[in-house]
């Protein structure tokens, strides 16, 4: 199967290697992969042995998992933190940076709830997002981000940039541009929120966490000012 054009964009990195270490460490049984995309790390931790759900609102993206779960090891649901209010887990994941698409409260802490919820006591929730301190939007241009992809469908060859269009403070807008070999162009705009590391340590107090540790730039040490990404391990404790 061709890879999609999300894998092409988001290959395999540190940061995954990073998530399976720590999620080594943690040594859960089940783990629910919340934003799981077209399953990237999903698919490895089920091959693990780990008993994993992957959940995302996205349609295309499930169907593309499903079509790379070569062993059908991981149950896959199209949805949101809603569909696990009903079960347990030791471990929640959103990787990717996922966390930043909840721009708006109401909705990130009604997803920590749900979450908080659905951890078996002693489990964890584990998420990565970028440091606002370091202004990574400001790299978001064309000379920097740009990548040559492959319309899976049509063999082409796609140059694929970032572009950030203005900051509103914690918000960020910017765009993605695909442009083809005749210069024809689609665009695709977006928005991230840029919540400090102090905010979100508050916001996991305040719905039941009471043990929160945080890492910075894929290595496990305590995150200092200067990193790059957050990784959060927020405990559920007894």
């Amino acid at each position: 199967m061709e890879e999609s054009i999300y894998d092409q964009m988001n290959k395999w990195d540190k940061d995954d290697d990073f998530f399976v270490e720590l999620i080594k460490k943690l040594n859960p049984k089940s783990i629910v992969d919340l934003g799981c995309g077209t399953g990237r790390l999903t698919i490895f931790l089920a091959n693990k042995g780990y008993r994993v759900v992957g959940i995302d609102p996205d349609i295309k993206s499930i169907e593309t998992a499903k079509q790379k779960d070569e062993f059908q090891l991981v149950k896959w649901k199209i949805g949101t933190s809603e569909d696990i209010c009903f079960s347990t887990f030791d471990v929640v994941t959103m990787t990717s940076n996922v966390v930043q698409i909840f721009i708006n409260d109401i909705d990130w802490n009604k997803t920590l709830i749900n979450i908080y919820n659905s951890l078996n006591i002693g489990g964890y929730l584990i998420f990565d997002t970028r440091n606002p301190l370091q202004r990574p939007w400001e790299s978001w241009t064309k000379e920097q981000t740009q990548k040559v992809i492959i319309d899976p469908l049509t063999g082409e060859h796609i140059t694929v940039w970032h572009q950030y269009i203005e900051v509103i403070h914690p918000l960020v807008k910017y765009r993605t541009i695909f442009e083809d070999r005749n210069l024809q162009s689609k665009i695709e705009e977006d928005v991230l929120i840029f919540r400090s590391k102090e905010k979100v340590i508050e916001d996991l107090k305040n719905v039941g966490f009471d043990e929160i540790k945080v890492y910075g730039d894929w290595v496990f040490e305590d995150a200092q000012e200067n990193v790059k990404s957050y990784i959060f391990v927020a405990h559920k404790t007894p």
